[in-house]
């Protein structure tokens, strides 16, 4: 009679081990080194002539140090060169009035204010772009969860 009631408090922690690798912790991990910033969420590092005026990205961790959970928010004077491969539109957005990113703005730091009304702004599910008066200030922020399994073999 010993044995099952063991087995069965050993198969309770387990399970509450195998749920506390994978729980979010409450409080993020917060990066603010420009260049991280704006190379994790461009995918290149910036032209020597941007001016990275804020950057911000928030990464939730499980126990085992793997991100679950990201954001980040970016504000940037844009060089000409950076301007013009944007122009291309390499992540393929669509232009908005940006009502759909209104959660994520709820998120953003203070220094994240849009409230001089965006000259164009560009969305993709939650990527999006906010060019301010005369096209070179962008506003950018985007949010995920962890990379797929298979993306990362």
């Amino acid at each position: 009679m010993k044995y099952p009631l063991f087995v069965a408090i050993l198969l309770i922690a387990l399970s509450a081990s195998a749920r506390d690798e994978t729980t979010e912790p409450s409080q993020p991990v917060v990066i603010e080194n420009p260049t991280t910033v704006f190379s994790k969420a461009f995918w290149r590092r910036p032209h020597p002539e941007d001016k990275i005026v804020h950057a911000e990205r928030r990464e939730w961790l499980d126990t085992s140090g793997k991100v679950t959970r990201w954001q980040w928010f970016l504000v940037i004077d844009l060089c000409p060169g950076t301007k013009a491969w944007l122009d291309t539109n390499p992540f393929l957005l669509t232009p908005t009035d940006g009502s759909e990113s209104q959660l994520l703005l709820s998120e953003a730091p203070e220094w994240f204010d849009l409230s001089d009304s965006p000259e164009s702004q560009f969305q993709r599910a939650s990527l999006s772009f906010s060019f301010m008066a005369g096209g070179n200030r962008l506003y950018a922020s985007d949010s995920g969860t962890g990379l797929n399994a298979e993306l990362k073999r």
